[in-house]
C-alpha cells in the first residue's frame, strides 16, 4: 500500500501578485500626490501608511532577515523570511491573523458538541391575488394612526 508524499511548504511568491506590483510601481507617486489629489476628500497623509506599504514590499523578504527553524529529532532545517504582520493589508498575514483567531476561538471559547447546527430558509411565496390587490389600493381614511 502506498502513502500519500508529506505535503511540502510552500512559500508564497508575494513579487508575483497584482497587489505586489501596484504597490512597487506607483506607491511612491501615490504618496507625493497624496496632498493635492486626495487630502480634500480623505484627509491628511497618516504616517501609517507608509510604513504599512513599505513593510508590505518588505513582507517574506529573506534579505530583511529570516529564521531558522529546525526538527530536534530528524535533523531537518529550514529558513523562514519575517513577516510584516500588517493585518488588513498584506493578505498572507491578515489570513495568517485569521487562522489564529479561529483556532483561539475553537479552542477557549466554542464548546465541543457532538451536533451541527443547519439552517434552511424558505422562499417568499408569490403573493395571491387578493394579497395583491390590497397592496394596490389606498388605506381607509380612518387608518392614518397605522401609517
Amino acid at each position: 500500500m502506498e502513502t500519500a508524499p508529506a505535503a511540502v511548504y510552500e512559500p508564497r511568491n508575494a513579487r508575483a501578485s497584482s497587489l505586489y506590483a501596484l504597490v512597487e510601481d506607483y506607491y511612491e507617486e501615490f504618496e507625493r500626490v497624496y496632498d493635492d489629489r486626495y487630502q480634500q476628500q480623505y484627509g491628511p497623509w497618516r504616517r501609517v501608511i507608509g510604513e504599512v506599504l513599505r513593510k508590505y514590499l518588505e513582507c517574506g523578504d529573506l534579505h530583511r532577515g529570516f529564521a531558522r527553524l529546525g526538527c530536534g529529532r530528524c535533523h531537518y532545517q529550514t529558513i523562514l523570511a519575517y513577516s510584516c504582520k500588517c493585518r488588513l493589508f498584506c493578505p498572507a498575514c491578515h489570513q495568517k491573523r485569521i487562522l489564529l483567531f479561529a483556532e483561539w476561538l475553537d479552542t477557549h471559547i466554542l464548546e465541543q458538541v457532538s451536533h451541527a447546527q443547519y439552517v434552511f430558509t424558505i422562499p417568499a411565496f408569490p403573493p395571491t391575488r387578493e394579497r395583491a390587490l390590497t397592496r394596490t389600493t389606498a388605506p381607509p381614511a380612518n387608518a392614518s394612526h397605522l401609517i
